[in-house]
């Protein structure tokens, strides 16, 4: 990471098929290494930084202007701090290669508050959308940039949306900055399909940077993500990519189950420490966090007493998600699903070329997990869980539900 970055990851999830590219209609592209860590550092890394006090310095600053020192014709000047993450939303996931414009929707994204991730995939969906026809030349105003529409790979017209959406200055971006899943709603349907068919997110938010289709373990637990599919709260991925488990597979659904689980709550303590996610590798398990915890607050703990504080945070985050689906009249467990296209669409080429997630197998990892959890079938945590966790007064407070035993 000192190194390349976080972009190191490119050519390697390329290499096994689960680079999201063209609005994960496959995890491979012929043109990854144009937008590679390798590349990025050879001739745009402009400078390296770190939080405060650390030694590896992740940060890798790009500027437009690259290493040569010539100014950029359009964008001169322009520098932003570039992840893998913002990588494949703004390059790999609309076919962009130009990495210029990919450093210029970083700094634009950055400058109007928005997420890079979840603006780049909205792009590429907006691409997929008028090249479907739900969104229209007419919807992208009059601005020479869109003299071609919105094309897969055009980086020019690709900073120009990110700007529209987050601005709001045209139609489509008004509409898009709603979101794919508000947009997909707004779209409907025409002769190529249902626009909600092709829009890549969970609970509302878009998937990160792995092509859930090369990786069913992380498919289960991005599902799963209380806030939607988020890699921050669900690090399941590394099971598929270390080949714990088979990632073409959704066997052992009780051992993944149980990992995920796990995962779930080491993840939720690591941000109640309020640390970096990186540095979790460095203990061997929750008990010498426990002890750097005493330490630090001088509170007598151990592991126990963590794992049941993040098992309380889990249950409340699930009570929140099932408070707010019943008033909204959607049935909490459609929201622990993944994409249509996930099921139904194959990845187009690569090394994970026709993978698809087969759903029978993903929701019974699902039920697993809620097993895991202590919780019924429906997802809702059982009264034992809840009384043992002392939250049982929220439960009470969600009208209209049965909680099982």
């Amino acid at each position: 990471y000192r190194d390349l970055g976080t972009p190191v990851n490119v050519m390697a999830f390329n290499e096994i098929g689960c680079l999201p590219t063209k609005n994960f209609q496959t995890g491979y592209w012929d043109k990854a290494d144009v937008i590679s860590g390798e590349t990025m550092k050879e001739k745009w890394v402009v400078r390296k930084a770190a939080c405060s006090q650390c030694p590896i310095a992740c940060d890798h600053l790009c500027s437009t202007d690259g290493t040569s020192g010539k100014s950029h014709p359009k964008w001169p000047g322009v520098v932003s701090s570039v992840d893998y993450e913002s990588i494949y939303a703004l390059g790999s996931v609309c076919l962009v290669d130009d990495f210029p414009a990919i450093i210029k929707a970083i700094e634009l994204c950055d400058r109007y508050c928005i997420d890079t991730m979840s603006g780049g995939v909205t792009v590429g969906y907006a691409m997929e959308a008028y090249e479907k026809g739900f969104l229209t030349k007419k919807m992208l105003g009059d601005n020479p940039v869109y003299k071609n529409g919105l094309r897969w790979g055009d980086g020019e017209a690709m900073v120009q949306f990110v700007e529209d959406m987050c601005l709001q200055t045209t139609e489509a971006g008004k509409i898009m900055a709603k979101g794919t899943r508000e947009a997909a709603k707004i779209f409907g349907k025409n002769e190529k399909g249902n626009a909600m068919d092709f829009s890549m997110e969970v609970k509302g938010l878009a998937i990160p940077g792995y092509e859930l289709k090369a990786l069913s373990t992380a498919a289960a637990g991005f599902a799963v993500s209380l806030r939607g599919c988020c890699h921050l709260r669900n690090g399941s991925y590394s099971m598929d990519i270390k080949k714990k488990y088979n990632r073409n597979s959704w066997d052992k659904e009780d051992d993944r189950a149980k990992d995920l689980y796990k995962g779930d709550l080491e993840m939720a303590l690591i941000d109640c420490y309020i640390v970096c996610k990186f540095t979790r590798g460095i203990y061997k398990n929750v008990q010498e966090q426990a002890e750097v915890f005493e330490m630090v607050t001088g509170l007598p703990t151990d592991d126990k007493f963590l794992y049941k504080r993040a098992a309380a945070i889990m249950n409340l985050g699930k009570l929140f998600n099932i408070r707010e689906c019943l008033i909204e009249g959607i049935e909490p467990i459609t929201e622990d699903e993944l994409p249509k296209r996930c099921y139904e669409e194959g990845n187009l080429d690569g090394p994970t070329k026709g993978w698809k997630i087969d759903r029978e197998g993903h929701m019974r990892l699902v039920k697993a997990y809620y097993k895991a959890h202590g919780w019924d079938e429906r997802g809702f945590p059982k009264k034992s869980k809840l009384s043992e966790l002392g939250i049982t007064d929220y439960a009470e407070k969600i009208k209209g539900v049965q909680w099982s035993e």
